[in-house]
């Protein structure tokens, strides 16, 4: 992925952006790192040491992603993993959607297929006239940005305003 982007033949202006908190919070992450990273320390030096030489095109931001926004840039490339609770899943409609260009950004939704996050699921159902079905590759979904939900629909999902009925039915 880092030579990747050392290598692309495009203006560095147009960058990664990486959202997380960068934090040892589940007992899952700890065979991940050599050596430890004590629980809830951070692992953004290590991030940033694999990002190696495509760092001048990656800008990281480590906090709690909902009270991050986005500087309303058009997004080609929407790749979401952070959509663990209703709350986050919301705020990547609310803040990134909006700046998604219809024909051409290809959205992946990385925890489609978890039976644990339903939102993720009622929400793509919910908005599935604004996406084109590209494709899966478990355990993502790969979906092109057909057109934007006008301000009602788009208000509806991040406010998670459906019964319970709603959300099993679009599941």
């Amino acid at each position: 992925f880092t030579d990747a982007l050392a290598a692309l033949d495009r203006p560095k202006t147009q960058r990664v952006h990486s959202f997380d908190r960068f934090t040892n919070s589940m007992a899952l992450f700890d065979k991940f790192f050599d050596p430890p990273i004590p629980r809830y320390g951070s692992f953004l030096h290590v991030t940033l040491a694999n990002i190696g030489a495509g760092i001048d095109r990656v800008n990281v931001y480590p906090g709690n992603f909902t009270r991050q926004r986005w500087n309303g840039a058009p997004i080609e490339l929407l790749f979401v993993d952070i959509a663990k609770s209703p709350q986050l899943n919301a705020h990547v409609y609310s803040e990134f959607m909006p700046s998604c260009i219809p024909g051409h950004t290809v959205y992946i939704q990385q925890d489609f297929v978890h039976v644990m996050a339903p939102w993720i699921q009622y929400g793509v159902a919910y908005l599935m006239d604004h996406f084109e079905i590209l494709g899966p590759q478990t355990p993502s979904l790969f979906l092109g940005v057909v057109s934007q939900p006008d301000g009602d629909k788009g208000r509806r999902l991040v406010a998670d305003d459906f019964s319970p009925f709603e959300k099993a039915e679009l599941v």
